[in-house]
């Protein structure tokens, strides 16, 4: 299911990005792509997702999430915890007060849970509809995580499929936030809905 840019961002969306790093192995191998997903989560709990794949050197990942930070109104930015992002950490740490922008970042553990297990958990989601892919005009923004999933679990790459899987980590709205308009002050104020 795609919804294309322009309706995303027409949406009241809480917005969250999740970031799969290569790991100590994938160099070696060949495989040193980093996952990106930004989830556009809407009042009903619908993800709103642009998921690709990417190599990038640690210099261009900080500057990623910055410029992610503000080109889409992060919430927070979730990053897998490893040694990758360890060496990372006091980086963007200093980046923050070079730059002047502070961003929230939630370091993620995978909890024991394999790669292949935390994929296939999206299949419910996908199942009931809660996942919608954003395109602009004829650009898909999801080919790499399409062609990781319909691989999957033999694909040659998984970085954008794991990047999204870590979004259920991550994309919660706050409780307060979900489902029907709430009022904020007086019931009669239309100003006060949102």
């Amino acid at each position: 299911r795609y919804r294309s840019l322009s309706e995303v961002l027409a949406l009241d969306t809480y917005n969250v990005m999740t970031i799969d790093p290569r790991g100590k192995d994938d160099i070696r191998q060949g495989t040193d792509f980093i996952g990106v997903t930004v989830n556009f989560i809407d009042r009903e709990g619908k993800w709103n997702i642009i998921c690709y794949r990417t190599k990038l050197s640690a210099t261009d990942l900080i500057d990623l999430m910055f410029t992610n930070w503000k080109r889409y109104n992060l919430h927070k930015i979730g990053i897998e915890d490893n040694q990758f992002t360890q060496g990372l950490k006091t980086l963007w740490d200093e980046q923050m007060r070079v730059r002047g922008v502070y961003m929230t970042v939630e370091l993620m553990k995978h909890g024991g849970v394999g790669k292949s297990l935390r994929i296939e958990s999206l299949v419910p989601r996908y199942e009931r509809g809660g996942i919608y892919h954003i395109k602009y005009d004829e650009m898909n923004f999801c080919e790499d995580v399409e062609d990781e999933l319909s691989m999957f679990p033999k694909a040659t790459n998984d970085d954008a499929s794991d990047s999204l899987a870590y979004q259920q980590q991550m994309a919660i709205r706050p409780e307060d936030d979900i489902g029907e308009q709430q009022t904020i002050a007086n019931e009669n104020d239309i100003t006060a809905t949102w």
